[in-house]
């Protein structure tokens, strides 16, 4: 059990790794890799003899040390022995091939350049222009192979120690429920960002997004921060045009989404992006219509919150 600040927390598992324990990591990579990495969705990590799988993600970091991770996310109730082996092994394989290499600096630098923001901040944390030379030569030297699991066991490190490889990361994330509002979630886990930081416990104040430290150990920010300064209204829609369709969420008064087209609710701004269009950030993402009749993004309005506090 999980005690903060006199209410309890049980040790909560995960039944469905795609479904449940995937959106639960990707909202909080940056937490994990630091707050200069951006996640991407993995491809096919093919060998030379034709042997290949897609890892989870790919994971690259723009700090004084640049770094380019494939991440692989497990749950111990898994058969880990002969999955990872097979898994990872593949990947380790596949990566040596240039024409992996290309799909990954491909696919890396497309999402980068689909976004313009996303484009401009990028450009500024290399400080150059010249993105596609900057993923090129980093995807073309060793990753760093990230395995994410729930709860790290004796047989997730005989299993890796197989693979003679490295270096290889291991995460254990682990998520404790509030008793009695199951909504409610924390995570535990300790960073990759830096070796001597101690976990990082992040305990959401409600069921919109966590607050935890952030960019630059700035405190972050939640949706319910922002409703609560009345910097967003209750019911404001936020909105986003996505292959020729508009779509839209409503402004929760606990800070969660409601989306238009479906009535389904998210906690997170990225877990409602994610449902339409894949992972995303969903601060970055989404827009929305100050008072004033101007257009922002979500990610403007966290950005002059940030600056108040």
């Amino acid at each position: 059990m999980l005690l903060i600040d006199g209410i309890k927390y049980d040790l909560w598992t995960p039944r469905k790794e795609v479904e449940e324990f995937h959106p639960l990591v990707k909202e909080h990579y940056e937490e994990i890799f630091g707050s200069n990495s951006l996640f991407i969705e993995g491809n096919r990590l093919e060998s030379g003899s034709g042997k290949g799988s897609v890892p989870d993600g790919f994971v690259i970091t723009t700090n004084e040390a640049p770094q380019w991770y494939i991440v692989e996310m497990e749950l111990s109730t898994h058969q880990l022995y002969d999955h990872i082996v097979n898994q990872v092994g593949r990947f380790i394989n596949g990566i040596k091939t240039t024409a992996s290499q290309k799909k990954v600096i491909d696919s890396i630098y497309q999402y980068v350049q689909e976004d313009k923001r996303r484009k401009a901040e990028f450009e500024e944390a290399i400080g150059s222009g010249e993105i596609f030379k900057f993923i090129s030569d980093l995807v073309t030297k060793p990753p760093v192979l990230v395995v994410i699991i729930e709860n790290r066991t004796q047989e997730l490190d005989e299993a890796l120690d197989l693979l003679k490889y490295s270096p290889i990361k291991i995460i254990e994330f682990q998520t404790f429920r509030r008793v009695g509002a199951e909504a409610v979630h924390a995570h535990l886990f300790e960073p990759l960002k830096s070796a001597i930081q101690a976990p990082i416990l992040i305990p959401p104040v409600t069921s919109s997004i966590s607050v935890s430290p952030g960019r630059g150990g700035e405190r972050r920010v939640t949706v319910k921060d922002l409703v609560d300064d009345n910097r967003i209204k209750v019911g404001q829609v936020i909105y986003r045009s996505y292959k020729g369709q508009r779509f839209e969420g409503k402004v929760l008064d606990d800070g969660s989404i409601e989306l238009g087209h479906t009535g389904e609710r998210f906690d997170a701004l990225s877990g409602a992006a994610k449902s339409i269009a894949g992972s995303v950030d969903g601060w970055t993402w989404w827009y929305t219509t100050r008072a004033n009749g101007e257009e922002c993004l979500l990610d403007d309005l966290r950005k002059e919150y940030r600056i108040r506090w």
